[in-house]
């Protein structure tokens, strides 16, 4: 599967001269720019309101080069008017981008028709997706996914390095951080090896219930208690069984064997039956973290913003594949669908089970 920086390097080769990357992580977005530079070679700058214009090496070293350059209007027509090459990652863009800010807007329209020679690359960082609709056809825009086991591995190793302690990446510590960013899952595990005085599957608790506080100041996903088991469950002896015999589909060893995870299950009765406790007994006989969508935080006011909480809600619920979701349409009615959706690195797919 193509990586977002594979995406980001064929547009450059491609010729396009205006990029928008959406991602919270600064810091994944400065890397990316950083090999794309060394890729193409070409100097990178890197633009900010608070530091100015800062030239950035190879290594990623950043170095001032016109701290006075603060004005987002006359540093796109400087580097609409330079005459040497090179890529400029604009790191505080987001607050221009809007049609009140029409003549920065109209700048960077000037900036999406650059001839190819000399080749000049500006790159948009902003935390979230969406461009005004005077650059959504001039802008191709990239949403930097939330990293992966490999990206976690790594950031593991590097904590473990910066506190002292000893690291063991297990499986079940690696998952217990999906669905976090890299500055939240180095986070994460700093705290849990400063409680532990180590990084194994014992800190995986620890881990979780920090992604449990993150998850929710998303004000959309929030964790659910998974307090319950298939014994309480009355009944459903055939659901029962498939769920003891497809459970051992979710192991990297069926995955190597070519196991399939199950497709989904579907659940219908009155209120009251048991579809709820049967959403939380599955989550916790597969031990997987049980996710409720509360539908009535989803909607606000300001146009789009409905969107936008629905996409970062199933944006983070597939990151943190494996995993239940449930979805609350009142505060006494929970849930009114459960999902698990299979990492993104694997075959895209979703399971729902409707309750």
């Amino acid at each position: 599967m193509t990586s977002t920086y594979d995406h980001l390097l064929h547009l450059c080769r491609a010729g396009a001269p205006l990029l928008h990357i959406a991602s919270y992580e600064w810091e994944r977005v400065r890397g990316h720019v950083i090999g794309l530079a060394g890729a193409l070679g070409l100097p990178m700058h890197v633009w900010s309101q608070s530091r100015g214009l800062l030239r950035c090496s190879g290594e990623g070293e950043l170095e001032a080069e016109d701290e006075g350059a603060r004005d987002p209007f006359e540093l796109l027509r400087s580097i609409r008017s330079a005459e040497e090459p090179g890529i400029w990652l604009l790191e505080d863009a987001h607050p221009f981008l809007h049609e009140k800010h029409h003549e920065v807007l109209r700048w960077l329209r000037e900036l999406a028709r650059l001839p190819t020679t000399p080749r000049k690359i500006v790159v948009l960082s902003t935390p979230t997706p969406g461009l005004p609709l005077d650059l959504r056809k001039e802008v191709p825009t990239l949403e930097l996914p939330l990293p992966g086991v490999d990206d976690l591995r790594v950031v593991l190793e590097q904590t473990a390095t910066v506190m002292g302690v000893r690291a063991t990446a297990s499986e079940a510590l690696l998952d217990a951080a999906r669905g976090l960013t890299v500055m939240e899952a180095s986070l994460a595990f700093g705290k849990a090896a400063a409680a532990l005085g180590r990084l194994d599957s014992g800190a995986v608790p620890l881990v979780a219930h920090e992604k449990e506080r993150i998850i929710k100041q998303s004000e959309v996903l929030e964790y659910y208690p998974t307090d319950a088991s298939m014994a309480d469950v009355g009944g459903l002896d055939q659901l029962k069984a498939w769920l003891e015999r497809r459970g051992r589909a979710f192991g990297a060893g069926a995955r190597d064997f070519g196991l399939d995870a199950p497709k989904g299950v579907l659940l219908l009765g009155v209120q009251g039956c048991g579809k709820s406790l049967t959403a939380k007994a599955i989550a916790a006989t597969w031990q997987f973290p049980l996710l409720r969508f509360d539908m009535g935080k989803v909607f606000g006011g300001i146009v789009g913003q409905s969107e936008a909480n629905i996409r970062a809600a199933l944006h983070v619920a597939q990151a943190l594949a494996p995993a239940c979701c449930g979805s609350t349409r009142s505060r006494r009615a929970w849930p009114g669908w459960a999902a698990r959706a299979t990492p993104m690195a694997a075959r895209p797919r979703a399971w729902w089970a409707r309750c």
